[in-house]
């Protein structure tokens, strides 16, 4: 699911506009979830996950990200890309954060910590 797709499901947008279309509007029912103080977990920092992570990262929300291959990890916390086709800079920004704003892990129980994965 992209960023998008999940801002949308958060704001209720799906079931707003069938109520909306359907002549039903009920506006109390869909007021949705804030996602500025949620942390997204993404599992996967392949060729989707890593740049699912940036963006997410890149809204401003915290994120995890997690993969099962720890040389990925150490990359990222390095700052080094390893998907060159992204470019150098891709991760600068996130390894250069705080943890409590970007963290890269093997550890699969951190996803315990995300608001949504």
């Amino acid at each position: 699911m992209n960023s998008s797709r999940i801002r949308a499901v958060a704001r209720n947008v799906p079931a707003a506009n069938s109520s909306l279309q359907s002549g039903e509007w009920k506006r109390s029912r869909f007021t949705g979830v804030e996602l500025a103080d949620k942390t997204v977990g993404v599992v996967g920092l392949g060729y989707v996950g890593l740049p699912l992570l940036r963006a997410f990262f890149a809204a401003g929300l915290p994120v995890i990200g997690v993969d099962v291959d720890p040389r990925k990890i150490e990359s990222l916390r390095a700052g080094r890309n390893y998907l060159k086709h992204l470019g150098e800079g891709f991760v600068r920004e996130m390894a250069a954060a705080p943890r409590d704003r970007f963290d890269a892990t093997t550890d699969m129980a951190r996803l315990g910590e995300a608001d949504a994965v």
